[in-house]
Formats: C-alpha cells, structure tokens, sequence
C-alpha cells in the first residue's frame, strides 16, 4: 500500500499551508506585547497642581518650542487640586500660568519633557512671590498588593512641616512649603499620617490606600488647620480611575486594550483556518494501492 503521487503532494501542500497560518498567528501574537514594551516607555504626561491658597482657580498653557502650535491647556483647579494627567511629545516647552478667565499669565518657565517620564507643574507662592514648580512623578507599580504614597505641603503659613507617619514614625521631617516629598512604601489600607510644624502639634488624618495604587497627600491649609487631600495618580490596570494612570505601564494605554483584543481575534482564526485546511486535505488524500 502506498499514497498516490498526486495525493501525497496535495497533502505536503496542505500542510505547508497550515504552517504558514501558524507562523502568521504567532507574530500576530507578538505585536501587542511589542508595541506594550515601547509605548510604556516613552510616554510622557503633565498635570496641573493648584497649591496656591490665594489664587483660586488657574489654568496652565503648555507650548511647544519646537512647534507652537502644539498648544496644550489644563484646565483650572481650586486649591489642593490636582488636574488629569494629559498626554505630550517630549521636548522642550513654555508653560504659563494665568488666572482663570485672563489672558496676561502671572507667571511663565520653561519645561524640558523627557521622553518616559511624568510631571506635576504646581502653581505655588503667594500673591506677590508667583512660581511655578516642577515636581517629576514616579507612576512605576509599587510591589504587589502595596502602594506608594508621597506628601505635597501646601498649608501655610508654616514654613516647613513634620510629617509622621504609623506610631509616630518619620515620613518626611522639615518639609519645606510648596515642596514634595519622596515616595514611601506602604501597606494597602488606611494610613495614619500626622502632620505640623516642628516641635509643635500635629494633626492628625487616615488616608485610604488601596492596593498597587501610587497616591499623592496634598497638604492644605485655612490659616488655622491643616487637612489632607489624597489623590490617586496611578493604580493596578484592573482598578484605574478617572484621571490617574496603570501603574507599571508607564501610563500606556492598558495592554488588553482594543487593539490587542482584534489582534488576538485574528490569532484564533488563524488557528482555525490550520485546522479547516489540515482536515480537509487529510479527507482529500485517501491512500490507494497500485
């Protein structure tokens, strides 16, 4: 017994065929992981921080020197508050402060935005000592079932403030106002800070943490008591919230987007279609004796 000629090159064919969909479906497969690992490096985000008790709302313009038509506008905040995070193509820009609703910007400084990385552009000071201040954001996903918690003072009139954290331990010691402070790894949960000037009282908060979350306390004041304000800047990819960012993508867009679900529908066809191909030549290619 063995195969014809003719049915043994329709069945080589065949699989040839099926090997070659297989071969498509894999480097399908490796395209979104691509695209995941160079898109999460090379995104770059600003936001707004209003810090300035005074002022009121603010809104701040980003342009571009390179293309001034690359005009970016975030959009004002009350005190405390910290905008969404927008998207921008590294480079170097002019950021300007203005009041909400003028056009003569109180205050203006140059940005240099660095390809992967992440900013906050804080209106600080008060009425008569205008500035801004650049704080670079760490938005990388804390280890897991963690978070990453960091402290911005805006309370005045204090000039520095003692920040304690769980049993009274030290989370950030002579924190200058309109400053920031570094990042503390902490358990998910609640997070018993106190905050106040050095050698004074303190007052107390409990902060929500959740897990895999990075989260900045911003620190406000009426003149006579200190409260906390926290905000989420980034979270774990199942649990994002408005404004923030996937923590451990870099503030890519999520992996298992839109893009990615189309690319891995096209694998499953492939996959299918061998199949097809495999079963009907095999069913075409019956053995016949000479």
């Amino acid at each position: 017994m063995r195969r014809h000629p003719q049915s043994t090159a329709s069945l080589r064919w065949g699989r040839r065929a099926a090997l070659t969909v297989l071969l498509l479906a894999v480097s399908l497969l490796a395209l979104p992981l691509a695209a995941t690992g160079a898109g999460a490096d090379s995104a770059t985000y600003v936001r707004l921080a209003q810090l300035s008790p005074d002022m009121g709302g603010v809104t701040i313009s980003i342009s571009s020197v390179a293309d001034p038509t690359r005009d970016l506008m975030l959009p004002g905040e009350a005190y405390g508050g910290l905008s969404a995070y927008q998207r921008i193509e590294p480079g170097d820009y002019v950021v300007a402060i203005r009041a909400t609703g003028t056009a003569t910007p109180v205050v203006s400084s140059a940005l240099k935005a660095v390809a992967g990385s992440s900013y906050t552009l804080a209106s600080t000071g008060a009425a008569d000592k205008r500035s801004l201040s650049v704080f670079t954001d760490d938005l990388t996903a804390p280890p897991v079932g963690r978070a990453r918690v960091r402290v911005i003072n805006a309370a005045p009139p204090a000039p520095v403030l003692d920040v304690r954290g769980p049993g009274g331990s030290p989370f950030s010691s002579g924190l200058p106002l309109s400053q920031v402070s570094g990042y503390r790894t902490v358990d998910a949960g609640t997070l018993p800070l106190s905050a106040g000037p050095p050698g004074g009282t303190g007052t107390d908060f409990a902060v929500p943490v959740g897990p895999n979350q990075v989260i900045s306390v911003v620190l406000v004041s009426d003149g006579q008591r200190i409260a906390a304000q926290p905000h989420v800047d980034a979270a774990g990819p199942g649990t994002v919230p408005p404004g923030s960012i996937a923590a451990g993508y870099g503030g890519a867009a999520d992996p298992h987007g839109p893009v990615s679900e189309l690319l891995l529908g096209g694998v499953a066809l492939s996959a299918g279609l061998a199949s097809v191909v495999l079963s009907r030549r095999g069913r075409r290619s019956p053995s016949r004796a000479c």
